[in-house]
């Protein structure tokens, strides 16, 4: 499931749908609005398969907050957080909290790597497809920089100007 209406996520449901029905793997496909898919159904973890949403990540950071065990959504919590696929390894668990706090980066990247290992082995989450952000700039505009991460292009705008 994922939110109806959303034309680029429902062609790339119907795409998993017709290949996986060639290995007879019966899909079936339920979407509703965005107002149920994230404030009900994904918030309180509601859905029996797959569900289908996009992040924003910043390619420095491991994303500790979408794969911590205490940030998976339930009633203790208030359904907050943002694990909702319920994943918990005590061990990713321990590279995440030990990678947010290691300032040698190459002591992170190794801790980084760690984590990778065991997230394609148990696989909670199955990347499909990068969304592409396009952005122009008037010609002229001196300065103007994408950055290529979670911060907007505005970044910098105090360093615009006009030729």
């Amino acid at each position: 499931m994922t939110t109806s209406g959303n034309k680029t996520r429902e062609r790339v449901q119907q795409l998993l749908q017709s290949q996986w029905r060639d290995i007879d793997i019966d899909m079936q496909i339920k979407n509703e609005p965005a107002k149920v898919f994230f404030g009900q159904t994904l918030r309180k973890r509601k859905f029996d398969g797959l569900a289908m949403y996009s992040w924003l990540k910043d390619p420095l950071k491991l994303s500790d907050t979408l794969w911590l065990c205490d940030n998976i959504p339930d009633a203790k919590n208030n359904f907050q957080g943002q694990n909702q696929s319920g994943f918990c390894n005590k061990k990713v668990e321990e590279l995440l909290r030990m990678a947010s706090r290691e300032l040698d980066e190459q002591k992170r990247i190794k801790l980084g790597q760690e984590f990778e290992e065991i997230f394609a082995e148990e696989l909670p989450a199955l990347p499909l497809y990068f969304r592409v952000d396009v952005s122009i700039a008037k010609k002229g505009l001196n300065n103007w920089k994408p950055t290529g991460m979670i911060q907007p292009v505005s970044w910098n705008a105090y360093l615009w100007s006009f030729k």
